[in-house]
């Protein structure tokens, strides 16, 4: 299970550093592979260098660059399958109906317990498993 864990990568997303950290810090902990971009801009140029090598996306709806539900349309462009789990302190139910439309996608909310967080991690990796073989090949 870890060495499973850590051949899994997962891009977290979030505008405060803090934040990010403590992410990271947890997910490391449960033995996930863990990159980090603080915008819309670096987390979209990490999914278009690197989307293949990525598990799940784990992001804040609203970063200061752009909004959460822009970012996720980028991202299915770049990586049709490649699942994002939206943290989100408050969502508007229009924009919550249009982010879950777009599939491969769930909102939580924000601040997350430790087990809700980590539950969802694992539930969400192993609703939208992505094909090692293919997807490990250098893009």
């Amino acid at each position: 299970m870890k060495a499973e864990r850590q051949s899994t990568t997962i891009l977290v997303v979030d505008g405060y550093e803090i934040l990010r950290a403590l992410y990271r810090r947890i997910l490391r902990n449960y033995h996930y592979s863990v990159v980090t971009a603080g915008s819309g801009a670096a987390t979209l140029r990490l999914v278009q260098k690197q989307g293949a090598k990525l598990d799940l996306v784990l992001m804040d709806v609203q970063l200061h660059d752009r909004e959460g539900e822009e970012i996720v349309q980028e991202i299915r462009r770049l990586q049709p399958d490649l699942p994002c789990l939206i943290i989100a302190d408050y969502c508007e139910d229009a924009a919550r109906a249009r982010i879950l439309g777009l599939g491969r996608c769930a909102i939580m909310t924000k601040p997350p317990a430790l087990h809700v967080l980590t539950d969802k991690v694992k539930a969400f990796l192993a609703a939208y498993p992505r094909a090692l073989p293919a997807r490990r090949v250098a893009a």
